[in-house]
């Protein structure tokens, strides 16, 4: 269900899957995950933190700490946000999503010159990145959650 983007018909699914393996890091990765993209933010942090505490040198630990990003983004906990986008941008597997995300927290969290800087460098190394490519990709079903991100890395100088 998640990969049509029905967030809360997979929700239960993995609910269930953490309920048989407790200790499976990526059940509740995907759960926080899902639970961001669903529009409930403040449900997710808790498996993404306890995520992380069960595999801190996962190979996807970049992708748990921007999914917590994501939800103290959504609930307006931009410096929060910002220090967690900061940590998943530096990890090697990232990718420009996550660089993406990262410079949005940055606007939102006050820090347009920063956050420009970024972009400069960001669109340097990605120079087809666009505002309409972050919105496809970025897997959210509710605008009221896509379109802050899509608004400040306007700001910050992502070409629409």
């Amino acid at each position: 269900h998640s990969l049509e983007r029905d967030y809360e018909r997979a929700i239960p699914e993995l609910e269930t899957a953490v309920e048989l393996n407790a200790n499976d890091a990526h059940s509740w990765y995907q759960l926080g995950w899902l639970r961001v993209r669903a529009g409930r933010p403040q449900e997710a942090i808790e498996p993404l933190i306890l995520a992380e505490q069960l595999s801190p040198n996962d190979p996807l630990r970049f992708a748990f700490l921007i999914a917590r990003a994501q939800a103290h983004f959504a609930l307006g906990e931009y410096s929060r946000a910002s220090a967690l986008a900061d940590r998943a941008a530096r990890l090697p597997q990232a990718h420009a999503q996550i660089e993406a995300v990262r410079i949005a927290c940055l606007v939102k969290d006050g820090r347009v010159e920063a956050a420009q800087e970024a972009m400069t460098a960001f669109r340097a190394e990605h120079p087809e990145f666009t505002r309409a490519f972050f919105r496809e990709a970025h897997g959210f079903t509710r605008e009221q959650d896509l379109s802050p991100y899509v608004e400040a890395l306007g700001l910050a100088g992502l070409p629409a």
